[in-house]
């Protein structure tokens, strides 16, 4: 049969390697020790190690890269090597005589040793002090007689009590460092699968679970505007009366001069006329009148009487007919005056909401508490506008005011994200349950009086049902072989145990000193078979 190494780590202790001696079957068994093997730093734990390969027959070797503890295993009587190839070569030593203090000592049997037996933490008994004196003697073992207690006086029964007394507090602060120092961790790792939802949360300030917090404020605002409008009156026309004289045309009897409605004259001083009073019939040795009014407005419109005026087309009154009229009046310029038009009102109103709104919510976004969140959507209302002056008003400029109040809700995003979370864990199919962490994304939107809606999604992972407690149940006071045994039947993928701040051979005591983390993995996407 080949040999079977056992590789012993760092951290192992001795009980656990005699534990795994007794799995071996083979006599011959080497012992492969790590550079920081514990079992390799005390030449007492080779001492068990050659008292129990006695016992049931096993010829251990030792193989660490350091010489020292090559040495200490020859000094126990195995045969050491610094590798595996090369303990065929290793020298076998005699075992080391005892010393005599070590020899008049009564040897205990570590409760290990015994093949039947459970592994228990074995303590390296103090050896007793000798006299500087003394000299050292190897051979038989000599057992001294026990002195005698004549002509001493007894303990007095107080320092019994004194001594009771320390013993049971010491035992007390054992029990109490057994109990309620160690903790260990248990890690079950199950492997899940995405899971999310679409969700809908509400939240009000008297509701739950997400408490809302209103606070309102309130700032008015006064600045000075440019008139922008334009008013503008029209010019007008001026009017008045003309004159037709024939009495040089020298007309026949019966004939006549007709002028029809619309001519055009223009005045002496170059401002075009039109009659506007109807057709104007002249016959010989007589004069007709009519009306005429500016072809443009204006106050050069405006004549003084008996001003001449002449046709534009002479044509059909046979040149001979004198026209004299005035005086004209009412001709007026277009005026053109600024004013408050709409559009400055709209514009100052437009110009104070929004460094009003973005004040408010400077001064509503200081007020945010640890762990609070303001609502992005600030709920504003109640603008009032007034201004000095209304539109139409003939002025430059005018002054404007604004009263502005604004609502801020607060609400704690650790609340929501809770409530989408709790959400989402009831719409798990049955026999899972949610695991890992789970996240929440979501949009708020507000109406006055802090009534929130939420509307997001919810996404985390299910993974099968496990029930933490009895999980603790499992594993609390017991063996941590026996705990691993215990979680086998779970449907997990693996279970890790971590002891702190040492590890121990047992769990602890104190269920309160058990956590358990309940982790998942997510398995990869299958692979499309080429």
């Amino acid at each position: 049969m080949g040999l079977e190494p056992i590789f012993v780590d760092g951290e192992e202790e001795l009980p656990a390697v005699i534990e795994r001696l007794k799995q071996v079957g083979s006599e011959e068994v080497p012992l492969v020790l790590s550079g920081h093997s514990r079992v390799g730093r005390s030449r007492f734990s080779f001492q068990l190690l050659s008292r129990y390969a006695r016992q049931t027959g096993k010829r251990l070797s030792v193989v660490s890269p350091d010489l020292a503890v090559q040495q200490m295993a020859q000094e126990a009587g195995f045969r050491s090597a610094g590798s595996l190839d090369s303990l065929g070569t290793g020298v076998v030593p005699e075992p080391a005589p005892a010393l005599a203090y070590q020899a008049a000592l009564p040897q205990p049997e570590p409760a290990f040793l015994d093949p039947a037996a459970s592994p228990a933490v074995v303590e390296t008994p103090t050896p007793p002090v000798l006299p500087q004196s003394s000299s050292v003697a190897v051979g038989p073992r000599i057992r001294a007689a026990p002195p005698t207690t004549a002509g001493r006086s007894q303990p007095r029964p107080s320092r019994a009590l004194l001594y009771g007394g320390v013993a049971l507090v010491l035992g007390v602060i054992l029990v109490g460092l057994l109990v309620f120092v160690p903790s260990a961790k248990v890690i079950v790792v199950a492997q899940a699968q995405p899971f999310s939802a679409d969700l809908a949360v509400t939240a009000a300030p008297s509701g739950a679970p997400i408490h809302v917090r209103t606070a309102t404020a309130g700032k008015k605002a006064t600045q000075s505007f440019k008139a922008t409008g334009v008013k503008t009156t029209p010019g007008q026309p001026a009017t008045g009366g003309i004159a037709f004289d024939g009495s040089g045309c020298n007309l026949s009897e019966g004939s006549e001069i007709r002028v029809p409605n619309g001519t055009r004259l223009r005045s002496s001083t170059g401002v075009q006329f039109a009659t506007n009073g109807g057709d104007v019939t002249i016959r010989p040795d007589t004069a007709a009148t009519t009306t005429i009014i500016a072809t443009s407005p204006g106050q050069n419109g405006n004549l003084p009487a008996d001003t001449v005026f002449a046709f534009e087309n002479a044509g059909n009154t046979g040149g001979c007919l004198v026209a004299r009229g005035g005086p004209t009046s009412g001709g007026q310029d277009e005026v053109k005056k600024t004013v408050v038009g709409q559009s400055d009102v709209d514009n100052a109103r437009s110009q104070l909401n929004a460094q009003l709104q973005a004040q408010l919510s400077n001064d509503l976004r200081t007020g945010v508490q640890r762990g609070e969140k303001i609502n992005d959507e600030i709920q504003f209302r109640d603008a009032q506008l007034s201004t000095d002056h209304k539109v139409g008003d003939e002025v430059r400029s005018f002054n404007a005011t604004m009263d502005l109040q604004a609502e801020g809700d607060y609400y704690r995003p650790d609340e929501v994200t809770a409530a989408f979370v709790g959400l989402l864990a009831q719409k798990v199919p049955a026999g899972r349950q949610l695991a890992g962490q789970s996240t929440a994304s979501y949009q708020a939107t507000a109406t006055a009086g802090g009534q929130l809606t939420f509307n997001g999604k919810a996404s985390g992972f299910s993974a099968p049902k496990i029930d933490r407690s009895a999980v603790n149940a499992l594993v609390t006071g017991k063996s941590v072989a026996q705990a691993q045994q215990n979680l086998k039947h779970l449907p997990v993928q693996s279970v890790v145990i971590e002891q702190h701040p040492f590890r121990l051979p047992f769990m602890p005591l104190s269920s309160s000193r058990i956590e358990v983390e309940y982790d998942v993995t997510v398995a990869p996407a299958a692979q499309t078979p080429k």
